[in-house]
C-alpha cells in the first residue's frame, strides 16, 4: 500500500491459529482482521464497510491538523490581534500571538474569557466595549469599535488606541457558532490626527 501509494484501508483474512499473522499485519498498517470461519461471508461486508469509515475519518482527521497548522501558521504572521470566540460556551477559542507582541500582555491569560481583558479598557470606553461584546453573542451582525486600552491595570490614562472588527461564523443550518476577529492598533494614526486636528 505505501509502496504503491495507495490511500486505501486494508482487511486481512486469516486461517485458525494464524492471529499473530494478523496483529503483525495491523502493527505494519492493516486496518482490521477476520479469522476465516463459516460466519465470515456474513461478517465481512460489516469489517470492510467499518474499516472504509475508520480510513475515512482519519483521512479526515490529518486534512482537519493540516488545515489548523495552515491557520495558526496564518494567523501567527499577521501583524494584528486574530482572534476566534465560541458563541454558545461565550469562550475565547484563540488569540494570535501578536497580541502579546502588540500590548506586553499574555494571549493565553485572555482565554480566560473576553471580560477579563475588558477589565484593561479605559474607563471612558468601558461601556461602549461592554455593549459591543454583548453583540458578540447575541447579534449576527459585523461589530467595529473603536477603544483605548491601558498599559497598566488601575492606570486609566490610554497606551493604545484599538481598532476592533469581528464577523459572524454560521454552522450548516445557518446558526451563529463562531465570531472571528480582528484588534488592530491605530494609535499612530489616532496621534497623526490629533496633530492634524492642532
Amino acid at each position: 500500500r505505501q509502496g504503491r501509494r495507495l490511500d486505501l484501508p486494508m482487511v486481512i483474512i486469516t486461517g485458525q491459529g494464524d492471529e499473530h499473522l494478523a496483529v503483525q499485519a495491523l502493527r505494519l498498517g492493516a486496518t482490521d482482521y477476520l479469522v476465516k470461519s463459516e460466519s465470515l461471508l456474513q461478517r465481512l461486508p460489516v469489517v470492510l464497510e467499518s474499516a472504509w469509515l475508520r480510513a475515512q475519518l482519519e483521512r479526515e482527521r490529518v486534512a482537519l491538523h493540516e488545515s489548523e497548522e495552515r491557520f495558526r501558521e496564518m494567523a501567527d504572521r499577521i501583524g494584528d490581534t486574530f482572534f476566534l470566540l465560541d458563541v454558545p460556551s461565550r469562550r475565547t477559542l484563540y488569540v494570535s500571538p501578536a497580541f502579546q507582541r502588540q500590548f506586553g500582555w499574555s494571549a493565553h491569560w485572555t482565554l480566560d474569557g473576553v471580560s477579563d481583558w475588558t477589565g484593561l479598557v479605559v474607563d471612558a470606553d468601558r461601556g461602549k466595549v461592554q455593549a459591543a461584546v454583548e453583540a458578540l453573542y447575541a447579534s449576527s451582525a459585523d461589530v467595529t469599535l473603536e477603544f483605548g486600552l491601558k498599559e497598566h491595570p488601575g492606570d486609566d490614562r490610554a497606551r493604545f488606541e484599538l481598532l476592533l472588527r469581528a464577523w459572524p461564523v454560521f454552522d450548516a443550518q445557518g446558526r451563529l457558532v463562531r465570531r472571528a476577529g480582528v484588534l488592530q492598533d491605530v494609535t499612530q494614526r489616532q496621534d497623526f490626527e490629533v496633530m492634524v486636528a492642532q
